[in-house]
């Protein structure tokens, strides 16, 4: 079944992967990017329709989600400092808003492995990955919520910086005290393989932390 798909993100290493799989899979994408000459050598450019717009304008996702089946929310707003609580929840609810009023069959959003306490005890960036979730579940459209790991690859800067070392520093921190839990990867293989079961409904909506393991619908 052939879908039609808006990925949100594009320019990251997660999204470009996810569009270059997509397209080899026969989906139909639409890319909404605030810079589209930034895809311009991208392989799949010319395979693909570019919306240029911003995620934080209720027109530009309007126009965005016409005709859109599966929708990939992997936008983050790290660049934002200070203010990184703020823009997320700004954008997470322009976003719902826009997908409540389309014609969406479902949301995809890729956020983190949220630590077990109460978010106030959490981190600015995780907690408001955490709300980021809640505000797309209560959209209206069925959504999957991937609580993920770090993502590696080849390509990705977690990949490069393992491979370039950084796994023996984590060995030696790891023999020094064997209980402790260095923070977890996951494979870009293994996400990808999650996201195209997640945009099938293969997935029930909820939040799920690995993909198939669900952590709430709530």
């Amino acid at each position: 079944m052939t879908l039609q798909c808006l990925v949100t993100g594009a320019t990251g290493y997660v999204g470009g992967r996810l569009v270059r799989e997509l397209v080899a899979r026969g989906h139909s994408v639409r890319v909404l990017a605030r810079s589209p000459e930034k895809m311009r050598d991208s392989p799949w450019a010319d395979q693909i329709e570019v919306v240029a717009g911003d995620a934080t304008n209720s027109d530009d996702l309007t126009r965005a989600m016409e005709n859109i089946d599966v929708a990939y929310y992997l936008m983050h707003s790290l660049q934002e400092g200070s203010n990184l609580e703020e823009a997320e929840i700004h954008m997470a609810r322009t976003f719902a808003a826009a997908a409540g009023e389309s014609s969406l069959r479902r949301i995809v959003y890729l956020g983190g492995l949220a630590p077990d306490v109460p978010e106030r005890d959490m981190s600015p960036h995780m907690r408001s990955r955490v709300r980021v979730g809640k505000i797309l579940r209560e959209s209206g459209v069925p959504t999957v919520e991937f609580r993920a790991a770090v993502i590696i690859g080849s390509g990705s800067a977690s990949f490069e910086m393992l491979r370039n070392g950084q796994s023996q520093m984590m060995d030696q921190m790891n023999a020094m005290n064997p209980m402790a839990k260095m923070p977890g990867f996951e494979l870009m293989q293994k996400q990808q393989e999650a996201f195209m079961k997640a945009m099938t409904g293969g997935l029930a909506s909820g939040s799920w932390s690995a993909p198939d393991r669900e952590e709430s619908d709530d």
